[in-house]
């Protein structure tokens, strides 16, 4: 179990880590606050907003962690997006090494 948990995790973090540049974390960032950051600001922050928003927004929250969210994937590729307008290059990720795992 925990071999499968780490080769997991491996793959995970390869795939997320050409999007931590320096270049690209700050639209990450940015762009991520603009979609979750104001739900987040409206479920924990008491502004004196009607109850059903302040529902629908925990609601949809509950619903970012849920498998079925392809929030994370999508704000990935809405960045790259981003970054090509901004720095008029393409945003190349690095070739894939190969996965090494202790065993």
């Amino acid at each position: 179990m925990y071999i499968k948990t780490k080769i997991i995790l491996n793959k995970i973090f390869y795939w997320v880590k050409p999007y931590l540049t320096l270049k690209m974390i700050p639209i990450v960032l940015v762009l991520w606050l603009i979609t979750n950051g104001i739900w987040y600001f409206i479920a924990f922050v008491n502004i004196g907003l009607p109850k059903y928003i302040v529902s629908f927004s925990r609601g949809y929250l509950i619903f970012l962690y849920t498998p079925l969210a392809l929030e994370k994937p999508l704000i990935l590729f809405i960045s790259g997006i981003i970054y090509k307008f901004i720095y008029r290059e393409e945003f190349k990720k690095k070739e894939k090494k190969e996965v090494w795992v202790w065993k």
